[in-house]
């Protein structure tokens, strides 16, 4: 068994570096490969074996990929490894979808939040400079929104896109764990309809963001963390507010535009109403409220 662990280990390590050194000399082609469909075998790999035994294949396939790749790949192939192995804990130790999911989206931010903030100038990545180059193109904005408002939807950007990432990346495990080679049981129910907020959860959130809320505006500590934990809770809600969006659309017959719902978090106002959606869904449960009057209707 031990062997079979140290072979296996040592094959998804190897393939990470042959993308590595592929990617390095395709102008970075492969990133996306990398965070995406990578994250199945070290799910795999942690459910099977142990998180020691994947942590011991991560720090193996980092050092190959400090060797054979470039700097921006080495984010992308450990963001795989933590979220693959965040999702084989989860299916070892048969946790809740809502907890895969909460985490795979938090999995997702950290490795945006590295990438764009922490890691930016190593990269030579500037987002305001680059939100404010695209601000400066598209004149129509300039009559809706000043500049000052769009950068200040940079957190909700990244954050949003973070959820978005991990969303895709746990389909991707929905639909490949299941199946050959790796026959491993996962949750195939990761519709955005099924999200569905535990209320003790939902109201620490609420909690944390109304400390934040007072932190920056009675105590003026206006750093960039607090601002990113406000919008995380926000998102949760969200979250909700989607799910309940989507649930309204499906059962009215609209089961294909129930994707916008992802579009509308971009949208502003319309993002603040899906949050004000999920806080209404999370109190009165709105979307159990909605099937029981349409079931009653038919």
């Amino acid at each position: 068994m031990k062997v079979s662990r140290l072979v296996q280990g040592a094959m998804i390590a190897a393939v990470y570096g042959a993308l590595a050194v592929v990617n390095t000399y395709t102008g970075s082609m492969f990133d996306l490969l990398m965070c995406y469909f990578m994250t199945v075998p070290y799910a795999w790999f942690t459910a099977k074996y142990s998180l020691k035994d994947a942590v011991a294949a991560s720090v193996a396939t980092a050092a190959v990929v400090m060797i054979a790749g470039i700097p921006s790949f080495m984010i992308y192939a450990l963001t795989s490894c933590v979220f693959g192995m965040f999702v084989g804990e989860c299916i070892r130790r048969k946790t809740s979808d809502e907890v895969i999911m909460m985490g795979g989206f938090l999995v997702s931010f950290i490795n945006i939040f590295l990438v764009y903030v922490v890691f930016a100038k190593l990269f030579g990545i500037d987002m305001q400079a680059e939100i404010t180059e695209l601000y400066n193109d598209m004149t129509f904005l300039h009559n809706m929104y000043s500049l000052d408002n769009v950068l200040g939807m940079i957190p909700l950007i990244m954050i949003g896109l973070s959820i978005m990432q991990g969303y895709v990346t746990l389909l991707i495990c929905q639909a490949f764990l299941p199946r050959q080679p790796f026959k491993m049981e996962f949750p195939n129910d990761f519709h955005i309809i099924n999200f569905d907020m535990n209320k003790k959860v939902a109201y620490i959130l609420g909690i944390i963001a109304i400390i934040c809320l007072i932190l920056q505006n009675i105590f003026h500590l206006n750093y960039i963390y607090i601002t990113y934990i406000f919008f995380f809770c926000m998102m949760a809600y969200m979250i909700q507010g989607m799910g309940c969006a989507a649930t309204t659309l499906i059962i009215y017959g609209h089961p294909k535009l129930s994707g916008i719902v992802f579009l509308m978090m971009f949208i502003p106002f319309i993002n603040y109403g899906l949050i004000l959606l999920g806080i209404l869904d999370i109190v009165i449960d709105l979307r159990k409220k909605i099937v029981y009057n349409r079931v009653n209707q038919r």
